[in-house]
């Protein structure tokens, strides 16, 4: 019987078409058939015949397409119904239109099984489909061994995989993976054991057995050991930042109980660790550690690594990762601590921090930073810029110019991380300086961080404990200063004030802004412009009575006060070669002459200082710091100041 015209079929809402002939007798036909819908199309051709009691069906051609991949038979093939109702396949090869192939033989039925699935070469790409932003990469090649009675037959899968890794564009720089697999599952029970080897990366090997099947109160035992290599794991996600680690993590973890509720056992040791930050200057090395596994807890027994200059750093504590919310209690200590050596700041500080709670849910972080000493650099010239015409719009479209493309959807809002309550309390007694620009400036005092880690709230600023500001060869006095911080970021900012005398003349200097950017403003009574009031501090003159030699170093004062030009000192080169606290020229204790003084912090709160008068004079002092405003002062020296001892008291107005 045949055909002539294709009747047109649809199910639920899916048309489709269908051409079938078959000719001969009952006993032995020969067949095609032709179909297509919107899911895809099927075709074939071959012959059936009856055999033994049974049916043997002979496949010469069949294809089938669907979700954008093609199937097809790779040689003629025969499939066999036995009269008992088994199913034998002598031989049965299908080729994958992206290469690869799927082979079956055996028999199934009817009560022994005996059949072998093989795989070879099979791209993950048909995986795509499932997981489109994955975008799975390489090959895959296994046998699957189906023996035994058909009611609970036994099944043992081998599977290697090549070249695994995925496209999207986070995993642009992931090392390829290779992968051997080994399963098995005779009744109820199962056994895995994997082995990834991720080239220079590492290798890590798992292992399962699940004696009672897969059921939640099933009985399990797994493991995972390996090594680790950091960098280039964690290099393509940093790439895009200054952010970089390093070091190796062996890794010896274990879950027991049930699959339901797994309990997790063993650790991870980090060895060779470190962390850089080339923005910021954050440099830790030497990492170490040990997490291991709790039941659900993550308990951190000690992570330490140590910074420039013989600081440290240590993390320790517990996450509870089978709990709501995440719950943490993980302490981290610091002692003489130098985490951030840069050209801007460089600090040395000691560090007793809490975090408890649930990370998920508003845990809270808490505790005490003390600021040793630590320098801020204001920056001797600054960046250069492009200025940025605004209000500036095109009308129309250029000639020959394509159309423009419609404005891109507007960015989903990342939700906020969870907050963290912050109650950190930071000291700073003294030892905080801030140099550059002729600025050389020491703050201290106490702040107090509270409000959330993405939104922190400060209160309390660093007030002024002496400072000078060196303009050419004029040195002035700061009488007042603040370091405050803006909410929500905790960027300082500068307020200094110094005042000079020149003739009728009183002229006020002011720093203010930032530490990166500060700008310095020039008042006076009566009211002149700033670069009047330069001239008269300078050379107490008018700038019209200036001789081209003085304009030329107004014009450098200029240059260093706004950062244009400039350079770090020499005496700024020399005091950091020397690990001085100070350094600098100023007057002599006659007032007839220049001296050098220098100087540093023996202890806290003990300043020692040497001066060198012009003359020959040499002088020795010591100030110690009784309370921040309270000083004990005490001076030997040469010539006609002598030795000396008293106290002064600084009052802030």
């Amino acid at each position: 019987m045949q055909g002539s015209m294709p009747p047109r079929l649809a199910l639920a809402g899916t048309e489709g078409s269908l051409q079938a002939t078959a000719s001969g007798t009952p006993a032995a036909l020969d067949w095609t058939v032709q179909g297509r819908a919107d899911a895809g199309a099927v075709s074939g051709r071959g012959s059936l015949a009856s055999a033994n009691g049974g049916w043997r069906l002979d496949l010469a051609a069949l294809e089938a397409q669907a979700m954008g991949e093609a199937l097809r038979l790779a040689a003629p093939a025969r499939v066999v119904l036995g009269a008992d109702g088994g199913v034998e396949v002598p031989g049965l090869a299908l080729a994958v239109q992206g290469g690869g192939q799927v082979r079956a033989a055996g028999r199934w039925g009817p009560e022994r099984a005996d059949l072998t699935v093989t795989l070879s070469a099979l791209p993950v790409a048909l995986a795509e489909r499932f997981v489109p932003d994955l975008q799975p990469q390489g090959t895959v090649s296994g046998e699957v061994r189906v023996t035994g009675p058909v009611g609970r037959p036994e099944i043992k899968a081998t599977l290697q995989g090549s070249g695994l890794r995925s496209g999207a564009d986070w995993a642009l720089g992931l090392p390829a993976l290779m992968l051997r697999a080994e399963a098995s599952m005779a009744g109820e029970a199962a056994q895995l054991r994997a082995e990834i080897d991720a080239g220079p990366a590492g290798r890590l090997t798992a292992t399962a057995r699940l004696p009672g099947g897969f059921g939640p109160q099933a009985p399990l035992a797994a493991s995972l050991e390996g090594n680790l290599a950091l960098a280039p794991l964690a290099g393509p996600f940093l790439a895009a930042g200054a952010d970089r680690v390093s070091g190796r993590i062996a890794v010896a973890l274990r879950a027991e109980g049930t699959v339901g509720t797994p309990q997790l056992g063993g650790r991870a040791t980090l060895s060779g660790g470190g962390y850089r930050n080339a923005e910021y200057g954050v440099r830790i090395d030497n990492l170490a550690g040990t997490v291991v596994g709790d039941g659900t807890r993550l308990v951190i027994q000690q992570l330490q690594g140590r910074t420039p200059g013989g600081g440290s750093i240590t993390l320790s504590g517990s996450l509870d990762a089978g709990a709501p919310g995440l719950p943490a209690d993980i302490t981290l200590t610091a002692r003489n601590a130098r985490p951030v050596t840069s050209d801007l700041v460089t600090a040395t500080i000691g560090a007793d921090l809490r975090l408890t709670g649930p990370l998920l849910g508003g845990g809270s972080l808490a505790g005490e930073v003390r600021v040793q000493q630590a320098e801020i650099r204001v920056p001797e010239r600054l960046p250069a810029s492009v200025p940025t015409l605004t209000n500036v719009r095109q009308v129309g479209r250029r000639p020959g110019a394509a159309a423009a493309p419609p404005p891109p959807p507007p960015a989903a809002v990342t939700p906020a991380a969870p907050p963290i309550n912050l109650a950190v309390r930071v000291l700073a007694p003294g030892r905080v300086f801030i140099r550059g620009r002729g600025i050389d400036v020491e703050m201290g005092g106490e702040v107090t961080i509270g409000g959330t880690a993405a939104v922190p709230v400060p209160q309390g600023q660093l007030t002024l404990r002496s400072g000078t500001l060196d303009v050419l060869a004029r040195r002035l006095t700061f009488q007042r200063g603040t370091i405050g911080f803006v909410s929500g970021t905790l960027t300082p900012q500068l307020d200094l004030t110094a005042t000079a005398q020149a003739r009728q003349t009183t002229i006020t200097v002011k720093v203010q802004g930032t530490p990166a950017a500060p700008e310095v403003t020039f008042t006076s009574t009566p009211e002149l412009p700033q670069d009047e009031i330069l001239a008269r501090l300078l050379f107490d003159r008018a700038t019209s009575n200036l001789s081209p030699f003085e304009i030329v170093q107004l014009a450098s004062a200029i240059g260093q006060l706004t950062g244009i030009g400039g350079g770090t000192s020499a005496l700024d080169r020399v005091r950091g070669a020397l690990g001085l606290d100070r350094l600098g020229i100023t007057s002599d204790t006659a007032g007839t002459g220049a001296a050098v003084e220098a100087g540093r912090y023996v202890a806290p709160g003990v300043f020692l200082g040497v001066r060198q008068g012009q003359s020959g004079q040499t002088g020795v002092g010591v100030q110690v710091e009784i309370t921040p405003r309270l000083k004990l002062e005490g001076q030997t020296a040469t010539g006609p100041a002598g030795d000396r001892i008293g106290l002064s008291y600084e009052l802030e107005y």
